[in-house]
């Protein structure tokens, strides 16, 4: 009882069934969906409208 050579897997040579070849490009195309959604919503959320615009970084007013 050795290891399974290639020709005894069910994937080998373009054999795998329908559903895994879909369940496949369904995990594909919602990552690149979620990718995508995260892309837009970092563009989107990262804009500040009340930024104080600091010309000169010597001169930040800090707390103490």
């Amino acid at each position: 009882m050795g290891e399974p050579s290639l020709n005894d897997i069910d994937d080998y040579r373009n054999k795998e069934s329908s559903t895994k070849r879909k369940t496949v490009w369904i995990v594909v195309g919602l990552c690149l969906l979620i990718g995508a959604i995260i892309a837009i919503s970092r563009g989107y959320f990262t804009e500040v409208s009340d930024e104080i615009k600091v010309t000169d970084p010597s001169t930040v007013p800090s707390k103490y």
